[in-house]
């Protein structure tokens, strides 16, 4: 009974030690107890079941198949990263989250849980009306829903619906953020300009590897809509490619900062293809935001701008980038106190192969060994160190020295020569 009333309320004392490792499976049972769904031979059958067994510290491994089941605030807090809720795939099995009911979201966090680490488990908002995770702090009460971590996962929505992919909310001032979004593929939601892959209205969010993709909208919203401007959002090592073209007059952006959001990070990020509908339509936006830092990212081939700081932008840092073939612009600054150095702008940097999403650098490209020394950014969106030459390369990615061909030769006439 304690489980229970633990679960509903999502808090518990930092004292409690205990650590268990529990299994639910689609041809378990919930009639097994806590202590029989510690075996692999009698897991329970649902994951609102199995959460009522966890505690902070203990980790539920959900055994292959495709569930007919969402995560609505089932899932209890943990204290810290070090004694958090795990709940995980089974090792080397592929786990899918497909409710077939409308359970408006896959996954709802919004009770002030914390400390929640969903680890492999893949979520499908076909049926769902409204998208497909949701972590909220709600202003009445002061419940603050805060470290949340989801990784290694592919996110499917459903592009007939007004939906969002990941959507985190924080109402509160001087609130608790720090969720986290690692390694995420999120795609194919939405009907509008007002849907985005991820929609981020909170603090200290942590965006790393992930690929956004097949979304009208942005493919990353940062800004809230409470007046609260978002503070120390990282996106980093994340590709945003091929948003979705709608109606006439709608808008697109790879990612965009607004409300005034301030000390966002944006580094070793790969955006391209994005859309035009005869509105706005720019790979990174800096729209209004405070400190904003832009560093070794590489743009391509969007419909309209590349790279845009607007008259709301203040103190924007822009180094490293490069950005190309873009029609409206590579580069615009309307912005005020930027700085702005050592990026290629309007000048071919020689990619492998654009057109195939490949955007490393072909020898002998001006964006090789050109880059200033950043120390936030330590190695390229691979994980190779830099620099490998003499200085930082421009760009998401570093050139390894005899690693990429040269450029093809231009200008070169075929003669034929008879043969005797």
């Amino acid at each position: 009974m304690a489980r229970g009333v633990f679960v509903f309320v999502g808090v518990m004392s930092a004292s409690v030690t205990h650590a268990a490792t529990y299994y639910v499976s689609t041809s378990g049972s919930d009639s097994y107890t806590c202590a029989q769904a510690q075996s692999t031979s009698t897991p329970k059958g649902t994951l609102a079941a199995a959460g009522a067994c966890l505690a902070a510290g203990d980790t539920l491994l959900v055994r292959g198949g495709t569930y007919n089941q969402s995560i609505a605030n089932s899932i209890p807090s943990g204290t810290s990263w070090t004694n958090k809720v795990r709940v995980a795939a089974y090792p080397a099995e592929t786990v899918w989250l497909t409710p077939q009911g409308d359970f408006n979201y896959v996954v709802e966090l919004t009770w002030g849980q914390s400390y929640i680490e969903l680890d492999g488990l893949n979520l499908n908002a076909t049926n769902q009306t409204y998208g497909i995770l949701h972590i909220e702090s709600v202003v009445a009460g002061s419940i603050n829903t805060h470290h949340i971590r989801v990784q290694n996962a592919e996110l499917i929505g459903n592009r007939t619906k007004n939906q969002q992919g990941v959507l985190v909310v924080n109402p509160l001032s001087g609130s608790q953020g720090g969720d986290e979004f690692i390694n995420l593929t999120i795609h194919g939601g939405g009907t509008s300009d007002f849907n985005h892959g991820m929609y981020l209205q909170a603090s200290d969010i942590l965006v790393d590897h992930c690929m956004v993709y097949d979304w009208p909208g942005a493919g990353i919203q940062i800004y809230n809509g409470y007046g609260i401007p978002p503070q120390n959002v990282t996106v980093r090592n994340t590709t945003i490619r091929d948003l979705r073209s709608t109606s006439t007059g709608q808008r697109h952006w790879g990612l965009v900062v607004a409300g005034g959001a301030q000390n966002t990070q944006i580094y070793n990020d790969v955006v391209y293809n994005i859309p035009s509908n005869g509105s706005s339509s720019v790979g990174i936006d800096v729209y209004t935001g405070v400190g904003t830092l832009i560093y070794n990212n590489t743009l391509y081939g969007g419909a309209s701008q590349g790279l845009s700081l607007d008259a709301g932008s203040q103190n924007t840092s822009v180094v490293n980038n490069i950005s190309w073939a873009h029609p409206g612009g590579d580069y615009i600054d309307n912005g005020t106190g930027t700085v702005a150095n050592h990026n290629l702008f309007a000048t071919d940097p020689l990619f492998v192969n654009p057109g195939a999403g490949n955007f490393q650098l072909m020898s002998p490209s001006g964006a090789i060994n050109t880059g200033a020394t950043l120390s936030m950014v330590t190695s390229d969106m691979l994980g190779t160190p830099r620099p490998q030459g003499g200085a930082y390369d421009i760009g998401a990615y570093e050139a390894i020295a005899n690693g990429y061909p040269p450029a093809p030769p231009v200008n070169v006439h075929l003669v034929a020569r008879a043969s005797f």
